[in-house]
């Protein structure tokens, strides 16, 4: 399955569910892009990618920061992209969650 450009709905779908499926497997620690890249039948480096041009596609004006780190991918390796990306979902998530 190639992860190629902007995330679909379907495809974000997909990446969710192997990752918190691997969670429910090996915990949090064990978590990682090079993990949910296999299980997706596909390579770390294309997953990078993929989160790099979806940040880069998102709005600008309503997500100035995400774009703005968007750039920085390329500099980080798979792991430390994905420990990145998993933060800002986390914070998202409790963010929604608070009253």
């Amino acid at each position: 399955m190639p992860l190629v450009g902007r995330l679909d709905d379907a495809v974000e779908g997909q990446i969710v569910d192997a990752a918190l499926a691997l969670l429910d497997a090996d915990g949090l620690d064990q978590l990682s892009m090079r993990q949910v890249a296999r299980s997706l039948d596909t390579t770390a480096a294309t997953a990078a990618a993929t989160a790099r041009d979806y940040l880069a596609a998102l709005p600008g004006e309503r997500f100035p920061n995400l774009v703005a780190l968007a750039g920085h991918f390329a500099d980080a390796d798979a792991d430390q992209q994905f420990e990145l990306l998993l933060d800002i979902f986390v914070a998202g998530l409790a963010q929604r969650a608070s009253p």
